[in-house]
């Protein structure tokens, strides 16, 4: 009976696990979306035609620039991220077998990220 019940929890283990990296996945897959939203947001700031009609709005969009550089610098960071996160799935030894996608559709959502960073 105790065999039994150890083998009930090492597979109530293994199930945890294999939700825990499904769970992961997605939230990868979640953070690719944010970050391709992020980015259509900031190319809609950057197409403005507003260049200013004096000296002071000059500078104020001189300022908005410079943030919009920043929050590119942030998206490129998250880029990295969740492309070095993406590439734990791939992995077989890290997920211990256990594939919760196919890797085909994670290395297609990879690079269509890398493809829209790039534009």
């Amino acid at each position: 009976m105790l065999r039994l019940w150890n083998y009930l929890l090492e597979l109530l283990r293994a199930r945890r696990m294999r939700l825990e990296l499904s769970l992961q996945l997605q939230q990868n897959f979640q953070e690719m979306l944010y970050i391709l939203d992020s980015m259509e947001e900031l190319k809609l700031r950057l197409l403005s035609d507003d260049y200013g009609k004096h000296l002071m709005g000059v500078e104020d969009l001189l300022q908005k620039h410079s943030l919009v550089e920043a929050d590119i610098n942030v998206l490129g960071e998250r880029v990295k991220a969740v492309v070095q996160q993406s590439q734990r799935f791939l992995d077989q030894e890290t997920t211990e077998g256990y594939r919760p996608c196919d890797p085909a559709i994670i290395v297609e959502r990879v690079q269509q990220l890398e493809v829209r960073t790039q534009c």
